[in-house]
């Protein structure tokens, strides 16, 4: 609603307090960065208003909820050993790829969405932060993309925010990741322990290790429930994976 439409500066302001008080400034953003962060929420509030990317826009939400989860997931992206080019699957409203695509401005980054007006966003966000020299929209399905030959298993780094439960994530994921590439799966306290046991089959099949659950931020109230679980692809997956979405979800 034109209510919940706030000013660039106010996310700006909300996105300042929110490091300040939680001392999560961590990358040390520019001012640069920050500004394209606040100009990236205000776009997206605005663009809210024509179809619906997330449920409220208000400052609060979008920095609380989604900015500063993101900022931590670049966090740990940035101290992986690769972290060249980044797949994001699933990016629906830009959470967290935008993000972490203006906090780490050394890589490249494909997003892949299968809603036609979603991928038009992302495109027209990232002409408006002028970062579409490094970053690449795909509109279409994660499990048939990913058997494309130029796009199989060359990625270091793979994220998919919301998307679905672990064991369908990660299946999507894998065709993108080289040998040694990382998933950074972003869950819940409430979620993840059970999720990695039913996940736990497939991610053999996979050749997926499971890492140690990462409590990110456990002193903030806004980040008391984000987990953070780091999945390595040991090798090469047999090319029937990923299966078409009937047998994934199935």
């Amino acid at each position: 609603m034109e209510s919940e439409i706030y000013s660039r500066a106010a996310y700006r302001e909300h996105l300042d307090q929110a490091l300040q008080q939680e001392n999560l400034n961590v990358l040390d953003l520019s001012d640069a960065q920050l500004d394209k962060i606040a100009i990236f929420l205000d776009f997206m509030a605005q663009t809210n208003k024509k179809f619906n990317l997330t449920a409220s826009i208000t400052p609060e939400n979008l920095v609380g909820k989604h900015a500063l989860d993101s900022i931590l997931l670049a966090q740990a992206i940035q101290g992986l050993p690769k972290q060249d080019r980044i797949v994001d699957v699933g990016s629906g409203g830009g959470f967290p790829a935008m993000i972490v695509a203006i906090c780490l401005s050394k890589s490249k980054f494909t997003l892949i969405d299968s809603t036609a007006k979603k991928c038009t966003f992302l495109q027209e966000a990232a002409n408006k932060l002028q970062i579409s020299h490094r970053l690449k929209v795909m509109c279409g399905r994660a499990e048939e993309i990913a058997h494309q030959p130029e796009l199989r298993e060359i990625f270091h780094v793979a994220t998919a925010k919301a998307v679905a439960s672990l064991k369908i994530s990660a299946e999507l994921v894998a065709g993108f990741l080289a040998p040694e590439g990382v998933f950074m799966a972003q869950k819940t306290q409430s979620r993840i322990e059970d999720e990695i046991i039913e996940a736990r089959m497939m991610l053999g099949k996979l050749f997926f290790e499971i890492g140690e659950i990462e409590t990110v931020a456990e002193r903030s109230p806004q980040l008391q429930d984000f987990r953070l679980l780091r999945l390595t692809k040991q090798k090469r997956i047999p090319h029937t994976f990923p299966r078409n979405w009937k047998a994934i979800s199935g």
